[in-house]
């Protein structure tokens, strides 16, 4: 059994996010909600405090742009490829976390012509861009 192959069919993605997120709105909680994780993390890392946790929404009206950015944890550049590639593998737990299936970040690509996700870690220089 150890050698079968696991297949994914090609409506897998269509199913994660078209028939996940039929309401466009529903992508910005998911966001919103990864965010709020990660800021916890890092108040719970005694990396930020509470009063200075930040989540910024602009919305720039003539590029159709909308960009989410937080001052949380972050993801180490070590970890973020397979971190923001992985489909439904994540490391966060339904009892601690508000994401924790790792398919929410999927729900903007039925929304996107370009969907950018970008994360830096504490004290490192360099960002990931997926």
């Amino acid at each position: 059994m150890a050698n079968e192959n696991v297949q994914v069919g090609k409506y897998t993605l269509e199913s994660l996010t078209t028939g996940m997120y039929s309401d466009p709105k529903i992508v910005y909680r998911e966001y919103i909600q990864n965010s709020v994780d990660s800021l916890e993390m890092a108040v719970a890392n005694n990396l930020l405090e509470p009063q200075g946790m930040r989540i910024d929404i602009v919305i720039n009206e003539e590029e159709s742009a909308i960009s989410i950015r937080d001052n949380g944890m972050g993801i180490p550049c070590a970890e973020a490829k397979e971190t923001l590639m992985n489909v439904g593998n994540s490391k966060k737990r339904h009892s601690s976390n508000r994401g924790f299936r790792g398919i929410g970040r999927l729900g903007g690509m039925s929304y996107c012509d370009t969907l950018v996700f970008t994360t830096s870690a504490e004290n490192e220089p360099q960002k990931t861009v997926v």
